[in-house]
């Protein structure tokens, strides 16, 4: 069965933190604001890739290509039958035109 994005995303969340907290606790570090732990993270760690595998990155893209591609298909789907309903109506009209 394929990851949604929101598995994949809640997978990494839980650990890149696991990562985080294992680096804490062999260090045992503790800190007493937010402020710092993003501190000492941001110099710690490269935070653009905690808790992601190698191919974490190219299953979301396919994901998210995938709907973009559902997304736009719909909508030209949307605009031919808005073409058609125009073109009827607007058909519909002029029949009924005595100077056509």
């Amino acid at each position: 069965m394929n990851r949604t994005t929101t598995q994949i995303k809640d997978q990494i969340v839980r650990k890149g933190a696991s990562e985080i907290i294992e680096d804490l606790l062999s260090n045992a570090m503790f800190f007493d604001t937010q402020d710092k732990l993003h501190q000492w993270i941001e110099d710690r760690f490269d935070v653009n890739m905690l808790g992601q595998s190698d191919d974490d990155y190219e299953e979301v893209l396919e994901i998210m290509m995938d709907e973009v591609q559902d997304r736009v298909y719909e909508f030209f789907m949307q605009v031919q039958q808005g073409i058609l309903e125009k073109a009827f109506l607007v058909q519909k009209s002029l029949a009924h035109d005595t100077d056509l």
